[in-house]
């Protein structure tokens, strides 16, 4: 993890791969290794690691949320929300989950939706600045000037 958490993606994977030799019935493992791959690009492998952690743990909200970033950027948007969905049902109350699910909602242009979702984040979280800076942008794609103002103000 101190690899991962400075941004040595390589040395990370080396680690959690090594770990999952070690002991490949930790879901942990697997989903550290797939957001190791995403961090170093490797999508479509990050998404089978995600897919062997949820083999082993389906209740980890972390990992529907993780494997639903990794959809996301891969531009599969269906997919990113199932996760997301998940995920929330597991867990409602953590505002990443549902400023991802707005940004899901953001890439394919469906700004209503994506304004509810960040507005969702922000009754969690008041002071998520990413899902502020969102909304105001979405506001603004919507028209609603003034309050986009408000959101950046």
């Amino acid at each position: 993890m101190s690899f991962f958490e400075n941004q040595q993606y390589e040395q990370s994977l080396e680690k959690f791969t090594k770990a999952i030799e070690l002991d490949n019935l930790k879901s942990t493992f697997f989903n550290n290794k797939a957001l190791a791959l995403y961090h170093i690009g490797k999508l479509r492998d990050s998404l089978d690691e995600y897919d062997k952690a949820l083999e082993l743990d389906r209740t980890d909200a972390k990992i529907h949320y993780n494997r639903g970033n990794t959809n996301l950027a891969m531009g599969k948007n269906r997919d990113a929300h199932e996760d997301f969905d998940k995920a929330i049902s597991i867990t409602g109350t953590n505002s990443k989950f549902f400023h991802s699910k707005g940004l899901a909602y953001q890439d394919a242009e469906d700004y209503d939706n994506a304004i509810k979702q960040f507005e969702m984040a922000l009754d969690i979280s008041p002071e998520h600045v990413p899902s502020i800076f969102h909304l105001g942008l979405m506001q603004h794609k919507k028209g609603k000037l003034n309050d986009s103002l408000e959101s950046f103000t």
